[in-house]
């Protein structure tokens, strides 16, 4: 890669990265470990960041971007052109849906379940949109197609709550059929973009909330959704080369595989529209016999 001779401090740091690794990618062992270790380390900040006091925890989502903006400038000039406009709008609307999940917890008894859930099921809908749009644009159709069919087949604002003991947390009623299908779709999409090089980073990024779902009957999978790529975008951000070069998985792009994960991913979205379309017929049955 060709970088600019700028000597922001965000280049000059690159430059020493690439110096010590040499431009080479991670050994299948080294980026196993990278793997696992980063998804341990999301489950346990994402952890205490729910666990802290609701004030703090509201703090961290607005303090955190507002100190690293000026660090993120430099690396974005650094990191022309891999610095894409949608990391932008994905790092953002992260951090925002962060802060309502944060304010919503902190705020509970004064907002209404509409004024909690309405937004978030937006934030939710835009975020699917926004790597639809990205397939579509890179021709990754199957999979845009599957993510539209997950738009349509997402439980609704009514599915958000805030519950519990304090520090509340936020939950949000899924099916196993909806984690597993967002997850195939999220994972194609991921291997179908950028030369699949974020791929094995993202492993991490989205097998940390299911461990969390795993733990706590689902009910927690998207309030732990939102943080752990909140905080990995904010990584990402702030080390933008490093964790490119640490976790490159270029070596996995096949394009059979590509074709493979995006069936998959679409398939996945059908059966959870079929199983959808047999619950609604069941549902209205049961209320003809009542009747």
């Amino acid at each position: 890669m060709d970088l600019p001779s700028a000597p922001t401090p965000a280049l000059v740091y690159w430059r020493r990265v690439r110096s010590k690794m040499g431009g080479a990618a991670p050994r299948p062992m080294m980026l196993t470990l990278y793997i696992v270790g980063y998804l341990i380390f999301l489950v346990v900040i994402s952890e205490v960041l729910t666990r802290l006091p609701l004030a703090l925890g509201l703090g961290f989502w607005v303090l955190t971007p507002l100190a690293l903006i000026p660090w993120w400038l430099s690396v974005y000039a650094a990191a022309q052109p891999l610095w894409t406009a949608f990391l932008w709008v994905k790092l953002f609307s992260v951090i925002t849906a962060n802060l309502w999940i944060a304010a919503s917890r902190r705020y509970a008894g004064r907002l209404s379940a509409a004024a909690i859930g309405v937004p978030l099921y937006l934030f939710l809908i835009c975020n699917i949109l926004e790597a639809v749009a990205w397939d579509l644009l890179h021709a990754n159709v199957l999979n845009a197609m599957a993510g539209v069919l997950l738009v349509v087949l997402t439980p609704g604002w009514r599915a958000f709550s805030v519950e519990g003991e304090r520090p509340q947390e936020l939950r949000y009623a899924v099916s196993p059929g909806w984690l597993a299908s967002y997850t195939l779709w999220d994972l194609a999409f991921v291997y179908g973009n950028w030369e699949s090089v974020i791929t094995g980073q993202h492993v991490a990024v989205l097998g940390a909330p299911i461990l969390t779902a795993l733990c706590s009957g689902g009910s927690r999978y998207m309030q732990a959704r939102a943080q752990t790529l909140g905080l990995h975008l904010m990584i990402f951000a702030s080390a933008f080369m490093w964790v490119r070069e640490r976790f490159d998985t270029s070596a996995w792009r096949d394009a059979d595989a590509l074709l493979v994960t995006q069936l998959v991913s679409l398939a996945a979205a059908l059966a959870l529209a079929v199983a959808r379309r047999e619950a609604l017929l069941g549902r209205a049955r049961g209320r003809a016999r009542a009747h």
